[in-house]
């Protein structure tokens, strides 16, 4: 009996912080004010009654779950290479990574890390593209790149998108260090310390703003498995992914050949989107346009399984929806978005 008041008295406890009113004004408290509280009330009912209040909550950019206090730090969007014989950068701890084209039918990657999962030594480092950015955007993100092209760095210098800035060729250059055993422009890395230097020193505010997907066990699963995907860039630019029914993951490949990152860990995620959009080449160069507001077709693979869907964008964060219009629920924790043209060939 002592235990069901214990629990009713806890349940009122947190409902009173976080949800009281009066006259219609909330009783609004800090993050660390909630979280002494629950410590208090721990040291208070556990020795006696071995009641045990948990302070973990998840985390707002993948869902996983984390200590009260860090569940909503700055994601940290940074841009890699992918060139081919170039070395591999450092995705395997990024939260979500998005895929996306360049000049030359290549690709790159777009890493959103939260700032617990960040490498040691982040690269390579490479240039920013008005769409990598416009996505960097949707997290509010530290925007962190090696120059751009032009229409992305006039843009970035007018405040265009609402990102924190970090551009290497720049007053911000102090920040990184190239491996004089690489050649460039392959060879440029962050280190964890100095992305955190960089927000300490600029006193920039370290806590997210931005519209979270929703996270939980995933959405209901069709009946059309899906296993082996294969996605075709280019002639020369192909990325695979293989099931793992152990893991219950997806690993990917390049070229239907094993891939790992530069820290030698495999690539293995949750969720998969493929987001279908209208790209479009600007000039000779190969340079891409690529819209990423309005809607368009996806697809999500999840646990060995597709569902066909749509992606919305009218302002702020990208979000996906099932055939139903019901939004998709992810899988807590890593997520690949692979962005390809309408003529992209994508067989599963």
């Amino acid at each position: 009996m002592k235990k069901v008041f214990l629990f009713f008295t806890v349940s009122f406890f947190l409902f009173a912080l976080f949800g009281c009113q009066f006259n219609g004004n909330s009783f609004l408290f800090s993050k660390d004010q909630v979280k002494n509280e629950i410590e208090n009330l721990k040291q208070e009912i556990s020795p006696i009654n071995n009641v045990k209040v948990s302070s973990r909550v998840p985390r707002l950019l993948d869902g996983l779950m984390v200590e009260l206090g860090q569940e909503n730090k700055l994601p940290v969007a940074v841009v890699f290479d992918n060139f081919p014989g170039a070395p591999r950068p450092t995705l395997a701890s990024a939260s979500i990574v998005y895929e996306m084209p360049v000049e030359g039918g290549l690709t790159r990657f777009l890493a959103i890390f939260d700032q617990a999962n960040l490498p040691e030594a982040a690269g390579p480092i490479r240039s920013a593209r008005p769409y990598s950015a416009e996505v960097a955007e949707e997290y509010k993100s530290l925007y962190t790149h090696a120059g751009g092209s032009p229409d992305a760095l006039f843009k970035l210098k007018q405040k265009f998108y609402k990102v924190i800035n970090l551009d290497e060729i720049s007053w911000q250059g102090k920040y990184f260090w190239r491996d004089p055993s690489q050649s460039a422009p392959h060879n440029l890395y962050i280190k964890k310390e100095g992305l955190i230097n960089f927000l300490d020193e600029n006193k920039i505010f370290n806590q997210a703003d931005f519209s979270g997907w929703y996270y939980g066990a995933g959405i209901r699963l069709s009946d059309q498995e899906a296993e082996n995907i294969k996605i075709n860039f280019s002639p020369i630019a192909e990325s695979n992914w293989q099931y793992n029914e152990g893991q219950k993951k997806y690993q990917y490949l390049q070229n239907n050949k094993n891939y790992r990152d530069k820290n030698n860990q495999e690539i293995l995620v949750d969720n998969i989107i493929i987001q279908y959009a209208p790209i479009t080449i600007l000039d000779e160069i190969g340079r891409r346009q690529i819209k990423l507001t309005g809607q368009g077709e996806a697809l999500i693979f999840q646990q060995g399984k597709v569902v066909k869907g749509k992606w919305i964008k009218e302002a702020g964060r990208t979000k996906f929806y099932n055939q139903a219009g019901e939004e998709i629920i992810f899988i807590s924790g890593k997520t690949w978005v692979s962005v390809v043209s309408l003529t992209n060939q994508v067989d599963y």
